[in-house]
């Protein structure tokens, strides 16, 4: 009779978990939010870089053109 009365309530519960998942839409929302902050992230790197690269080349010296014979 225990046993019974037990699967009942183990549905219950099974039940309620299921129900604490977030639906698609908030799923959404929340994995668009990581990767939006992701590629903000990659965009400031890919820019501080490119002004790294920039001032590199401005502090160089101009090669000396090769002389003609």
């Amino acid at each position: 009779m225990r046993a019974c009365l037990g699967l009942p309530i183990l549905l219950a519960i099974g039940l309620t978990a299921c129900s604490e998942e977030p639906d698609f839409d908030e799923s959404f929302a929340e994995q668009k939010a990581r990767l939006d902050e992701q590629a903000q992230a990659i965009e400031q790197e890919i820019d501080l870089r490119m002004q790294e690269k920039q001032r590199m080349e401005d502090s160089e010296e101009p090669a000396a053109a090769p002389a003609s014979e």
